[in-house]
C-alpha cells in the first residue's frame, strides 16, 4: 500500500506500509518504516528510519531519522545525524536544519532553529528565531531574530524583534524587546 513516483523513490523498501514517496530519491533509504510522506528531490533521504511522518520540500528531513516529525520547506529537518529525533515540526526554508538528535520542536519561519543539534522543546517562531541553538533546552523565542544568540543557553522566553537574553549561554531568563 505504497506509492513511490522519481528516480530512486522508495528505492530500500521492503516492508514499509502506507507510505507516500514522490520526487528524484525520496524515501530512498526507508526500508521497514510506514506512514511517511515524503515529498520532493531527496526529501527523507539518506536515513532509514522515519515512522508517521510527513516531509514537503527539496531536502526535507534528508539526514535524519525519527518519528511522528512533520517538516516543509526546503531543507527544512535535513539534518546531521544518525539519532533520533521526534516529534519536530519545521514550516520555512531551512528550519531546524542541522538536527541530530532533539525532540518536541517546533520551528517556524526561514531558519528558526537553523543550529539547533540535540535542543528538546525549542519553540522559535520568525525568522532567524533561535538560530544558533545548538543544545539548550525549553526555550522560546518570537520575533525576527529573537535569541539568535543563544546557543546553549536554557529555560528562556525572549520575546520582540532583535530580542537577546543576557548571553548565549544564559539560563532562566523572560527577555522582553
Amino acid at each position: 500500500s505504497c506509492t513511490f513516483l522519481g528516480f530512486e523513490a522508495g528505492k530500500s523498501n521492503t516492508t514499509g506500509s502506507n507510505s507516500t514517496f514522490i520526487g528524484s530519491r525520496a524515501g530512498q533509504a526507508i526500508t521497514t518504516y510506514s506512514e511517511v510522506v515524503a515529498i520532493g528531490q531527496d526529501a527523507a533521504s539518506e536515513q532509514g528510519h522515519h515512522n508517521a511522518s510527513t516531509f514537503v520540500g527539496r531536502d526535507c528531513g534528508r539526514n535524519t531519522k525519527g518519528n511522528r516529525n512533520t517538516a516543509l520547506g526546503k531543507g527544512a529537518q535535513r539534518g546531521g545525524g544518525s539519532s533520533n529525533c521526534d516529534e519536530n515540526v519545521s514550516i520555512g526554508y531551512h528550519t531546524l536544519y542541522n538536527i541530530s538528535g532533539g525532540d518536541s520542536n517546533t520551528a517556524v519561519g526561514a531558519e528558526a532553529g537553523k543550529n539547533v543539534t540535540t535542543a528538546s522543546s525549542l519553540t522559535c517562531i520568525g525568522r532567524n528565531a533561535g538560530l544558533n541553538i545548538t543544545t539548550g533546552n525549553n526555550s522560546i523565542c518570537v520575533g525576527k531574530d529573537a535569541g539568535s544568540n543563544i546557543t546553549t543557553g536554557a529555560n528562556l522566553i525572549v520575546i520582540g524583534a532583535g530580542t537577546q537574553p543576557s548571553s548565549a549561554t544564559a539560563t532562566q531568563e523572560i527577555t522582553l524587546g
